[in-house]
């Protein structure tokens, strides 16, 4: 054998290693993929499974289920076939930076099967009995993860969770129309768009007529001894519009509650405001972003603005819960207030460790995110 001979055979001995590597590898490829796709196929059954079975353990029911799914996929929307304002709703308003076309007319066409998981393994499903506090939820997943609230309401089930955020929706030159219903007796308002004027009387205008007075109230403690509460005194500040009601609202009881009554003449961004209301009426304010506003935020009660052209989570807007140290906020978030001299109603969101959500009226079906036009009273305490 000569060596032209020799060094031929080893280069089809090379060539054949070659294919025969590269067979391995797309094999192998193909092998892991096909693994990959039957995991994820089932990872997205168990999601359908697991949602199915939580929202029928508490159709019927008045509890409450928090629950992080692992969905492999970049989104998931539930739409309530029975919303009855669909054409209004952002996701089917080109107005809106969310507008989808597809998912719209998916909504539209009453199809019962009302969930779609943004993967192309994923099947549309059906969810009876689920409605969201605008008729639809699109979820963003992040590492696969999807965490929802499913919180029984009787005869339906709310969804609540993350919504996608688009950055459109706080450009600083885009002119936003924020609107929310406000009820007879106190609702909390704040001023999250810059007014062209900033007096009381054209800030309340969209309600002019409809409500009795305004006030916000600031806070200060001060305790002889920290650890006994019966040393403390609390300064309470009321300010007041108009000004003759300084004189004849909340007749105060409390032997500790040292008050002060002022009139006031102009809102600002980081306050919130309480309205009396003398019959249902709608808050609406037109306007850009502000540029930049700053909340300082003191241990006790304070009474801040939520400053957001859409609804965020308690999380987004306050960062992660601090731990066993520190100051831990609480937020109370009034929604409808007194209907006669003993009733009051009050939708309640907490912030401590276990990062838990309550309504105290179960019947009212409010989502647990802080919404634009309503003001939020967080109370920082220390833990010991």
């Amino acid at each position: 054998m000569n060596k032209k001979t020799q060094i031929s055979q080893q280069m089809f001995v090379f060539l054949i290693a070659i294919f025969v590597f590269a067979m391995i590898l797309i094999y192998g490829y193909k092998a892991i993929a096909d693994l990959r796709q039957r995991a994820q196929q089932t990872e997205l059954l168990i999601f359908e499974k697991q949602i199915k079975s939580d929202v029928q353990s508490l159709y019927g029911t008045f509890d409450e289920k928090k629950k992080e799914y692992t969905v492999p996929a970049k989104k998931v929307c539930f739409f309530d076939n029975e919303y009855e304002d669909k054409s209004s709703a952002n996701i089917c308003n080109e107005a809106y930076s969310e507008y989808d076309p597809i998912l719209c007319d998916m909504w539209m066409s009453g199809d019962e099967k009302n969930v779609f998981v943004d993967h192309p393994l994923a099947r549309r499903f059906s969810l009876e009995n689920i409605n969201m506090s605008k008729g639809y939820l699109c979820a963003p997943i992040e590492r696969k993860k999807l965490p929802l609230t499913l919180e029984g309401t009787g005869n339906r089930v709310l969804i609540n969770g993350p919504r996608l955020i688009y950055e459109s929706e706080f450009d600083p030159d885009r002119i936003f129309t924020i609107s929310v219903d406000l009820v007879p007796g106190w609702n909390l308002v704040s001023f999250p768009l810059v007014l062209d004027d900033y007096s009381v009387e054209s800030a309340f205008s969209s309600i002019a007529g409809k409500y009795t007075n305004i006030i916000y109230n600031t806070y200060h403690t001060i305790c002889a001894d920290p650890n006994d509460a019966s040393t403390c005194d609390t300064w309470k500040t009321e300010y007041v519009y108009p000004p003759e009601f300084i004189d004849t609202m909340f007749p105060i009881e409390e032997s500790n509650l040292i008050l002060a009554r002022y009139p006031f003449t102009e809102v600002d961004h980081e306050k919130a405001y309480y309205v009396w209301m003398d019959e249902p009426g709608t808050f609406t304010l037109t306007g850009k972003l502000p540029q930049y506003v700053e909340i300082e935020l003191n241990e006790g009660m304070n009474g801040i603005s939520f400053i957001s052209p859409i609804e965020l989570s308690p999380e987004v807007v306050f960062g992660p819960v601090v731990g066993s140290e520190g100051y831990v906020p609480f937020l109370i978030h009034p929604c409808m207030f007194r209907y006669d001299e003993n009733i009051y109603i009050d939708t309640i969101y907490f912030m401590r460790d276990g990062n838990y959500g309550q309504v105290c009226n179960q019947f009212t079906g409010i989502t647990h995110q802080l919404t634009p036009g309503l003001g939020y009273n967080i109370i920082l305490k220390t833990i010991v």
